[in-house]
């Protein structure tokens, strides 16, 4: 490995040390300047023998120190201007992009101007602590940040927005928010998205979006990439729209204009990267360029590097994306470096553009695409080649091509589990065809490109050429993706299962490089000398064997010389250790992550944050699974709840409901126990999306609920419950065969492992108290926010051992006077209260809450309804209150005998430990 590798690696392991401890920026400098003392000191004393390493330590210890003054730079100091309506900032615009309708631009901030008599908050988590008048006379402060500005222009009938471009000293006036956190375990997180790319604050403008304040810096080399652009874009018009938006998102990235459809199954078939402007693209631009060049007598060397100005121009055409910057910044270190004479090392090259784009920003270590983008590269350096040798007997072009996909697939495999929970299992198939499809659509494009900028007519005729190769690409995704078993959901790995799979990886790769060679070390290999070792190399063979640069154009780099005398093995022995090493590290991951996070003897409960609804998640003691509602329909972000979709999918399609996105991450496939409460669509939603995805054991709902249900089943998107989402509901249980049952008070679940579910409401049909033969009345229509419902609402006590739950579902004023009357205060008392109707002032009334006498209260609740009730929270004072729109998922562990309940996004937990 080239020592610029461990630098890297370092820098690295800088970043996470100090995300780890949370250093503060005055601790930060003096373990740096501790760490230049002690260097100093260590090559006083043993001299410079060691001093790569010391090096290396001092690369570590030196990221760890910057970190907090980096962050802090980043963050500014707009924190005390969160939430404050009418805020006028100015700053430089960064760059600018077109989301659909909408137009967002960067903007780095110089000052703000707040409204006239308006303090600064105390925090900047947007308290709402009231605001002391400080008038400042309409002048500007000095503020930094950066701010992610989201403006839609208006319509053809108003004025034209003002064209802005990087650069552009601008004005935007709005009301300045953080992005919000991820609500529940394993949600995509916005607020670390943003901050990858150095964004820390969001802003809706007002109007027309930014204001021009006057000429941009540098705007005319802005506008000759935006004019470019266009041109390349314009011939696209004599395509169809399908096939230019496909061309489009072949040639510059982006899956703008496409058929929702089609890149769903893209994403399916494993054909997605085809769509990202990256590395094959830039690859295809270096050689486009430097292959003429090569024509006039010009040295390998010398056409890639008098290429390289056209790669650049490529990345700020496609918008500066940041995986065509990482492959460009890649190819360029390689290149460089062959001219320097120091071209043989593929891993060097990729660690020299890791190390530029983390010491420009450190927080893209979290980014997935970085992630992605990186480890499928070092699979391509060192897997690729020992795939191919593998695959020797095959055909060449198709041995080249399965070990390409299969390297970059086993490479990044934990990763794409890890940020999206999806293994496409015919990826290697599928890309078999679609690559070469789509290389010689982005040939034809791409001569198509270069034509466009002196003759657009010549263009059109080009692109045309590409539409065959396009039209078979897309009947080739959407066949492949639309294939049963085209890729499969998998659950979130563990950090114990990643490491497991990064190192049973490792060590099959260093048996692979061992059996290569045979007498030393190979890039990606241990051999004698280890990695980074001075292990020997076989005579006439170079250290990178097959995995050197090719791309840099140095003859002779990278190709192997004469094969040694004859074959040159290991000692069978020692590849089977390796091998039983890489298998044991696997077996040891798979037995911890079963016993550190399935636990079989404990109940887990998660007060799931779904907005504006309700959705509790259990993991019984034996492995069963529990879901008591699912939260609303689209649930798509943390504040809306979404009307309920139409029967058929809509384009572009609607995300999951959290509740179910949640149950996936986990590796929920099958619900033992599906209940609804009652038949509101703020808890009926996610229950039919987890009825038509997932395996159910039994569905449980009141007998209202049944019956309606039952009556509205066969009615479809038409039918008068719910907006067709009860009919829904009760045709995916029908079609499944899944045993329905109604409940009522009296009844008993045995859920195994000592947990029981007790049923106290609502009282069987035909008693006091019940709605006539069990059914409500029409003013009682499942999809309204009507009492009569509410009153109906199932009413269930989980228990395990010493320790109850008490889930009161939407339970009104009336119901819960039935309740106490029909089963008394002893059978009413929990540990941990589940609040009624999402802490509404009239649910959870005192006769109530005393009979109940929770320790915990967990609140259900969404933003923007004015809920929970400050009369509710004062009677809820005496227990430990937790809300979901403030605390996220609330996570309950219990063995029985003591509890513990945490908050996912943070604050303190509460805890009665076990006698």
């Amino acid at each position: 490995m080239p020592f610029v590798s461990v630098l890297v690696l370092c820098q690295a392991a800088g970043i996470v040390l100090t995300a780890w401890i949370h250093l503060s920026p005055r601790l930060g400098l003096l373990i740096g300047l501790a760490a230049a003392a002690a260097l100093a000191a260590a090559a006083v004393a043993w001299g410079w023998r060691l001093s790569r390493w010391l090096v290396a330590a001092l690369v570590l210890l030196a990221q760890a120190a910057a970190l907090p003054f980096q962050e802090a730079r980043a963050l500014g100091d707009l924190g005390p201007w969160v939430g404050v309506a009418n805020t006028v900032l100015r700053g430089r615009v960064a760059w600018v992009e077109a989301k659909g309708e909408e137009l967002q631009a960067v903007v780095r901030i110089e000052e703000v101007l707040p409204p006239q008599g308006v303090a600064p908050l105390a925090e900047a988590q947007g308290a709402t602590a009231p605001r002391a008048a400080v008038p400042n006379g309409g002048r500007f402060l000095p503020a930094a940040g950066t701010v992610l500005v989201s403006w839609t222009p208006r319509c053809s009938a108003g004025p034209a927005p003002p064209s802005v471009f990087p650069g552009h000293l601008v004005e935007v006036r709005g009301r300045l928010e953080l992005p919000g956190p991820p609500g529940n375990p394993g949600e995509f997180n916005y607020r670390a998205y943003l901050a990858a790319r150095g964004v820390r604050y969001l802003l809706r403008a007002w109007g027309d979006g930014p204001r021009p304040l006057g000429p941009a810096p540098g705007a005319a080399a802005v506008r000759l990439v935006g004019s470019a652009r266009a041109r390349v874009e314009g011939p696209l018009q004599a395509l169809s729209p399908a096939r230019a938006a496909l061309l489009r998102g072949l040639l510059l990235g982006g899956s703008q204009g496409l058929d929702p459809d089609l890149v769903d199954s893209f994403g399916r078939a494993g054909l997605i990267h085809l769509l990202s402007a990256s590395g094959l693209h830039v690859g295809f631009v270096l050689a486009a360029v430097s292959v003429p060049l090569g024509c006039l007598r010009l040295t390998r060397r010398a056409a890639a590097l008098l290429a390289l100005p056209a790669v650049g121009f490529y990345a700020l055409l496609t918008g500066a994306r940041a995986p065509v910057v990482r492959s460009a910044l890649m190819l360029g270190s390689a290149v460089v470096g062959a001219s320097l004479g120091r071209g043989r090392h593929s891993l060097g090259a990729l660690a020299v553009a890791a190390g530029a784009i983390l010491v420009h920003n450190p927080f893209a270590l979290w980014d997935a695409g970085f992630q992605l983008s990186f480890a499928a590269t070092f699979g391509l350096v060192t897997l690729a080649p020992r795939f191919r040798r593998g695959l020797a007997r095959l055909p060449r072009p198709l041995a080249s091509a399965l070990s390409v996909t299969c390297a970059a697939q086993a490479a990044t495999l934990p990763l794409a589990l890890y940020h999206f929970g999806r293994l496409s299992l015919l990826a290697p198939v599928a890309n078999l065809a679609a690559v070469p499809l789509a290389a010689a659509a982005v040939v034809v494009g791409f001569i198509g490109a270069a034509v466009s900028l002196v003759w657009p007519a010549g263009a059109s005729l080009a692109y045309r050429l590409a539409g065959p190769a396009l039209a078979v690409l897309d009947l080739w995704g959407r066949a492949v993706g639309g294939l049963p078993g085209a890729s499969l959901e998998a659950p979130r790995p563990s950090p114990v299962a990643l490491a497991g799979w990064s190192g049973a990886l490792l060590l099959l790769l260093g048996a692979a490089g061992a059996r290569s060679t045979g007498t030393g070390p190979v890039p990606g290999g241990w051999g004698p000398g280890g990695w980074g070792g001075e292990g020997r190399v076989p005579a006439g063979r170079s250290r990178d064997g097959e995995a050197g640069c090719r791309l840099c154009g140095r003859e002779g780099a990278g190709r192997p010389g004469p094969a040694p005398p004859g074959p040159v093995r290991p000692p069978l022995a020692a590849l089977g250790r390796r091998l039983a090493a890489a298998l044991l590290c696997l077996a040891c991951a798979c037995v911890w992550d079963r016993a550190l996070y399935r636990p079989l003897n404990v109940l887990t409960c998660y007060f799931l944050d779904v907005g504006n609804g309700d959705a509790v998640f259990a993991l019984l003691p034996g492995g069963r699974t529990l879901l008591l509602d699912g939260g609303p329909w689209s649930g798509g972000g943390p504040e809306g709840d979404g009307a309920a979709p139409p029967g058929r999918r809509r384009s572009p399609p609607l995300p999951p409901p959290r509740a179910v996105a949640f149950l996936r991450r986990l590796g929920v496939r099958r619900l033992d126990y599906l209940i609804l409460s009652h038949p509101h669509q703020d808890h009926l939603g996610g229950v039919v999306a987890a009825a038509e995805g997932l395996r159910v054991g039994a569905f449980y709902c009141s007998p209202q609920a049944l019956a309606q249900a039952a009556a509205a089943g066969g009615a479809g998107p038409s039918g008068p419950a719910g907006g067709g989402l009860l009919g829904r509901l009760w045709d995916a249980l029908e079609r499944k065969g899944v045993p329905r049952h109604a409940l009522a008070r009296g009844h008993t679940l045995d859920l195994g492992g000592g947990a029981v579910l007790e049923v106290l409401h609502p009282a069987p049909a035909g008693l006091p108290g019940a709605g006539a033969g069990g059914v409500p009345g029409p003013s009682a229509g499942p999809g309204g926010e009507d009492a009569a419902t509410n009153e109906e609402s199932l009413v269930v006590r989980l228990r395990l051992g010493r320790v109850s739950l008490l889930l009161a579902g939407d339970l009104g004023p009336d119901g819960e006077r039935e309740l106490l009357g029909a089963v008394g205060t002893e059978r009413l008392g929990c540990s941990v209260l589940k609040v009624a109707h999402h802490g509404s002032s009239t649910s959870t009334g005192e006769e109530f809450l005393a009979a109940a006498c929770p320790q915990v209260a967990v609140i259900s609740v969404g933003t923007g309804r004015g809920l929970p009730s400050p009369r509710l929270l004062q009677r809820l004072s005496a227990a430990r209150v937790y809300r979901t729109d403030r605390d996220g998922a609330v996570i309950l562990r219990t063995d029985g005998r003591g509890w513990r309940v945490k908050p996912f996004r943070g604050g303190e937990p509460a805890r009665a430990p076990g006698g």
